[in-house]
């Protein structure tokens, strides 16, 4: 469900990125693979960060998925801190989930 806010923010962030960077590093000799992670990721970096920080919010908000995925077995991040927040009386869980970027 949150991939859509990942692949937006990066695909935007891609398609500032200027081209001459990559060439750049292919006129000084560095294959593919090296260019893509020594040029083109720390640039899109930005991009991919923000689209991670969106998913997590986005995972974290939405409860209903978060029942449908869980198991007996596992429990996700939303149920515990739900379950935390009906069987506790500490307030912090609470304060956490109000702070939104």
């Amino acid at each position: 469900m949150s991939v859509p806010y990942v692949l937006r923010t990066t695909i935007a962030a891609c398609k500032n990125l200027n081209p001459g960077f990559g060439e750049a590093g292919s006129v000084l000799g560095a294959s593919i693979w090296r260019r893509f992670w020594h040029v083109t990721l720390p640039l899109i970096s930005p991009g991919v960060f923000a689209g991670a920080l969106f998913s997590v919010l986005i995972s974290l908000d939405n409860l209903g998925v978060s029942y449908f995925f869980g198991s007996a077995n596992t429990t996700t991040l939303p149920v515990v801190m739900l379950s935390y927040l009906q069987n506790q009386f500490d307030p912090s869980i609470a304060a956490i989930s109000t702070c939104r970027c």
